[in-house]
C-alpha cells in the first residue's frame, strides 16, 4: 500500500464516536482541492477517508459512459488478487449498482452472507477479513457518475449521521470523477480506446524532451493495416471496425509496461517506447505482427479473411536534438519502407541513414 498524503494525517486526538467526524470531513475535502489534477484529487482524498474512518480498504469506482459497469479507478488497502476481481463490476445484480440506482447508502454487516456480492470478489474480501462493507454513490446534480466502497475488518456503527457524512463527501468526489471522464475522453479515441492523434502530439513531445535533458533511448513504431480499404470495401465498415479493435488489443498486449499507444489516424497506430533499444522495440513490433496476422476476421467461415500490419521504428537522435518532425518522419519512412518489402513485416530505419 503506498502512504497516504502528508496532509491526511489522522490526529492522534481525532474523535472516534463517528466515522466521519466534521474535521474527517474538513481534511477530506482540502485533500479534494489541493491535488495539481483530480486523478491525484481522487487517489488523495481515497487516503485521507482510509486513514479517517479506519477503514480496512476503500475503492472509488467510476460509471462507465454505457451506465451497464463501474470501473475501479483507485484503491487503497487491498490485496492485488482483491483488485484484480473489484477491477470491473456490473450495475446490475450488484451491491454497487444497488447504490446508484438507490441513490443511498448500502450497507453489509457480513460480507460472507452476502449474495449480492459474486462469489470471486467475496472470496477475495472474506480471504482478507473483510466483514462489513459501505457502498456510497457519487452523485452529480441527482445523476450517479460513481461508487465509493468502504470495507472494515471488525463492526462499526455507521450512524444516519455518518451516511449524510459520507453521501456529503459523495457530491465532492463526484465533482472529481466527472472532470476525470471528461479528460479521459478528451484524450482517447472511441473506438479503439488507445490514446487520440491530440495527445500523440503533446505527449511525443514530452518524450523527445525528456530524452534531450536526460539521454535516455526513445523510440517511435509507426504502423498500418495492410490494404485496409480493400477490407472495407469487401466486408464492410464493420469488419474494419473490428479489425482496428482488435489490433488496438493486440498493441495493448505486446507493448511493455510504460510504453505508450495511439491511435495516429484512420488505420494507423503509433507505439511511443522510453528507455527502449531498437532490438528490443523490434521483437515487441514482431510479437505485434505475428499476434495481429494470425486473427482471423468474417462472421462465417466462408467469409473469413486475415489481415496484416506492416511496421516501421526508429530511435530519436538525442546527441543532436534532432527536430520532432524529423524524428516521425523517419518512423514514417520505416513503415513504408515495410509496404515497399512486401506489407506484413516490420522494417528499422537507423540513425544516419537517409530516408
Amino acid at each position: 500500500m503506498s502512504p497516504a498524503p502528508e496532509h491526511a494525517v489522522r490526529p492522534a486526538d481525532a474523535p472516534d464516536k463517528t466515522l466521519v467526524a466534521h474535521e474527517a470531513l474538513a481534511a477530506i475535502l482540502e485533500s479534494l482541492g489541493t491535488a495539481p489534477n483530480f486523478r491525484e484529487s481522487i487517489r488523495e482524498s481515497i487516503f485521507a477517508l482510509h486513514l479517517w474512518t479506519q477503514a480496512r480498504a476503500a475503492a472509488i469506482f467510476r460509471l462507465n459512459p454505457t451506465e451497464e459497469s463501474l470501473e475501479l479507478i483507485h484503491s487503497v488497502g487491498f490485496s492485488s488478487s482483491a483488485v484484480g476481481a473489484i477491477r470491473y463490476a456490473p450495475v446490475r445484480n450488484s451491491l454497487a449498482g444497488k447504490a446508484i440506482q438507490s441513490c443511498t447508502v448500502i450497507t453489509v454487516s457480513e460480507i460472507a452472507a452476502e449474495a449480492g456480492i459474486s462469489e470471486l470478489v467475496r472470496g477475495e474480501l472474506v480471504r482478507q477479513g473483510a466483514k462489513r462493507l459501505l457502498a456510497v454513490p457519487l452523485l452529480l446534480h441527482g445523476r450517479a457518475v460513481g461508487v465509493l466502497n468502504l470495507v472494515w475488518n471488525d463492526e462499526v456503527e455507521v450512524s444516519q449521521h455518518d451516511e449524510q457524512s459520507l453521501m456529503q463527501l459523495g457530491y465532492g468526489l463526484a465533482v472529481a470523477v466527472d472532470h476525470d471522464q471528461r479528460h479521459y475522453e478528451s484524450t482517447r479515441d472511441g473506438l479503439t480506446g488507445l490514446f487520440n492523434r491530440r495527445e500523440f502530439d503533446f505527449r511525443l513531445h514530452q518524450q523527445v524532451e525528456t530524452s534531450r535533458r536526460d539521454g535516455s533511448a526513445l523510440i517511435l513504431a509507426l504502423m498500418d493495416i495492410d490494404d485496409f480499404k480493400h477490407c472495407n470495401d469487401q466486408y464492410g465498415h464493420l469488419a474494419g471496425d473490428l479489425a482496428l479493435k482488435a489490433l488496438a488489443k493486440d498493441i495493448g498486449q505486446a507493448r511493455r509496461r510504460g510504453d505508450l499507444a495511439f491511435r495516429y489516424g484512420g488505420e494507423e497506430f503509433a507505439i511511443v517506447m522510453p528507455e527502449c533499444s531498437l532490438s528490443t522495440a523490434g521483437a515487441v513490433a514482431e510479437a505485434l505482427r505475428r499476434a495481429f496476422h494470425a486473427r482471423q476476421f468474417g462472421d462465417t467461415e466462408s467469409k473469413q479473411f486475415r489481415l496484416s500490419v506492416s511496421i516501421g521504428i526508429t530511435q530519436y537522435d538525442n546527441i543532436v536534438n534532432e527536430p520532432l518532425i524529423s524524428f516521425v518522419e523517419r518512423a514514417d519512412s520505416a513503415m513504408y519502407r515495410a509496404k515497399s518489402a512486401g506489407k506484413n513485416c516490420v522494417q528499422v530505419v537507423q540513425l544516419g541513414i537517409s530516408k
